[in-house]
């Protein structure tokens, strides 16, 4: 495989991942990156949006409209920081902490469905494959 077919590749399954998820979580007015927002929420309640940008590696806008977004969505709270007013500490819901099982099964439902005629062995594989380079 050359580097223009990895590209499509790797290419081709995100955006059949994101697409689907996008649609399998449409009631909850989720897409597939907010889903990652709310895992660090609940990992670590009062987390700042500076640390989100930088674990997710994301401008500062796109954090502030996924902020924006889920505050809207009743998903997660801001308050003020109160060591630095410039900033919010973010809080989860109990609207998250009631759904986030719901969502995660949707997408470990999908994620099974889609790689259901891997075996162990490939799963393992993949699965080291991706973090050699996510870790890269």
């Amino acid at each position: 495989m050359n580097g223009s077919d990895f590209v499509r590749h790797l290419s081709g399954v995100y955006w059949k991942f994101r697409s689907e998820l996008k649609n399998r979580l449409k009631d909850y007015g989720l897409g597939l990156g907010h889903v990652a927002f709310l895992q660090m929420v609940l990992d670590k309640e009062g987390i700042n949006q500076e640390e989100i940008k930088d674990k997710l590696s994301m401008d500062k806008g796109s954090v502030a409209r996924s902020v924006s977004k889920l505050v809207q969505l009743g998903f997660i709270k801001k308050e003020l920081n109160l060591n630095d007013k410039r900033a919010f500490r973010l809080y989860p819901t109990l609207r998250l902490k009631n759904k986030f099982p719901e969502i995660v099964k949707i997408i470990d439902d999908y994620f099974e469905s889609t790689t259901s005629m891997l075996g162990k062995e490939d799963m393992k594989g993949l699965r080291e494959v991706l973090e050699k380079i996510y870790n890269d």
